[in-house]
C-alpha cells in the first residue's frame, strides 16, 4: 500500500490540476481539447464515419423504442438531444425523418465547428431516401452549400452551465441522449428537468457509460472508491463521470414518475476486477451491491406517465 502512496498523490494532483483549470479557463480548454461529437477522435476526423456513427445512434434510438416506422412516429414531434457535442448531425436526421423541432442541449457551447456540421448535411444528402432529403433540403440553404439555416423554430442549439434547459414545461415528446448522463454532475436535477420539459406519454432514450473515463487509477473499479470530497476536487468542472450508478438510474426514474419500457445492461466489469476491489476496498461492497459494481454500460427507455409530475426535490 505505502509503495502505491507516491503514484496515488501524483494521480489526485494531476486531476485536481485538469479541473482547476476547466474552471478557470473553460473556453481556452474546450478549444485546445477540441471536443469531439463521439468521444472517438479516430471517428470524427474521417466525415463517413462520423456520419455513419451517427446515423447509427440515431437508428439505436428509435430500435430501443420498438419504432418500426420513423417517419410515422417522428412526424410532428419535439425532440430533446442531451449532449450533441460539436455536431447536429442527429438533429438533422430527425428533422429529416419527420420531427417538428429539435433541441440540441449542452452544458457547454460546443458546436463552433459549422464547416464540419455542412459537411456533415451534405453527406446526409447523398445517403438518405428521396423522401427524407426532400425534408432535410427544406432546412438547409438551398445555394448547395447545405450551410444550415437559421430557422430557430425546427432547429436550436442551446447551452447552459448550470444545466437548467431553456424550453418550456410539457412541450417535448421525445429526449434522447449517448454517452451523456454519466457526465452530468446533478444528475437527480437534470431527470427533475426531464420530468418538467415532457408531455404526459412522452418518451425518453438514453445510453449511459458508466465506466472510469480514463479515471481509473490501478484497476477497473478503484475510481468509485475515491472519497466524494476529493472526487469533486478532481472532477467538478470537467464533465467526468458523476459514478451514479444502475440503481441509481432506476431510483430517479421511478421517483420522477417514469415507466420504464426497456433497461437492459449492455457491458460488465469482469468478476476478476469486482472481486480485486471487493478485496482492495472492503467497504465499497457494504454500499453498492454486486449488480451495481458489475454494470459498465446501460441502455434504457421510458416514459412519462399521465399523471407524472415533477416532485419537490
Amino acid at each position: 500500500m505505502h509503495a502505491a502512496l507516491p503514484g496515488f498523490f501524483w494521480y489526485i494532483l494531476k486531476n485536481c490540476s485538469k479541473n482547476l483549470l476547466m474552471r478557470i479557463c473553460p473556453d481556452l480548454i474546450i478549444r485546445l481539447r477540441q471536443p469531439t461529437g463521439t468521444g472517438d477522435p479516430h471517428i470524427d476526423s474521417d466525415l463517413t464515419a462520423a456520419v455513419d456513427y451517427s446515423q447509427s445512434v440515431f437508428e439505436k434510438y428509435l430500435r430501443f423504442l420498438g419504432v418500426q416506422d420513423c417517419t410515422g412516429f417522428l412526424e410532428g414531434k419535439s425532440v430533446l438531444e442531451i449532449g450533441p457535442g460539436d455536431t447536429v448531425t442527429s438533429a438533422l436526421l430527425f428533422l429529416a425523418y419527420g420531427a417538428a423541432r429539435v433541441i440540441c442541449f449542452d452544458r457547454f457551447p460546443l458546436v463552433q465547428n459549422r464547416e464540419k456540421n455542412r459537411l456533415s448535411a451534405l453527406r446526409l444528402l447523398e445517403i438518405l431516401p428521396a423522401q427524407q432529403k426532400a425534408c432535410l433540403e427544406k432546412i438547409i440553404s438551398p445555394d448547395g452549400s447545405a450551410d444550415i439555416t437559421g430557422d430557430r423554430d425546427c432547429l436550436r442549439y442551446s447551452h447552459d452551465a448550470t444545466g437548467a434547459i431553456p424550453v418550456q414545461d410539457a412541450t417535448i415528446d421525445l429526449v434522447v441522449s449517448n454517452a451523456v448522463l454519466e457526465h452530468v454532475p446533478d444528475l437527480e436535477a437534470l431527470f427533475c428537468e426531464m420530468a418538467r420539459i415532457m408531455k404526459p406519454g412522452a418518451a425518453m432514450v438514453h445510453a449511459a457509460d458508466l465506466g472510469p473515463h480514463q479515471l481509473d487509477f490501478r484497476t477497473a473499479l478503484d475510481f468509485l472508491a475515491v472519497p466524494e470530497q476529493l472526487w469533486q476536487m478532481m472532477t467538478s468542472y470537467r464533465g467526468a463521470p458523476n459514478r451514479a450508478r444502475k440503481s441509481r438510474y432506476e431510483l430517479l426514474l421511478k421517483k420522477y414518475c417514469f415507466e420504464i419500457l426497456k433497461f437492459e445492461v449492455t457491458e460488465r466489469f469482469s468478476p476478476e476486477d469486482i472481486d480485486l476491489i471487493a478485496a482492495r476496498v472492503p467497504h465499497l461492497c457494504q454500499t453498492m451491491s454486486r449488480e451495481d459494481l458489475s454494470c459498465r454500460s446501460i441502455l434504457f427507455s421510458a416514459r412519462k406517465t399521465e399523471a407524472g409530475s415533477a416532485p419537490g426535490r
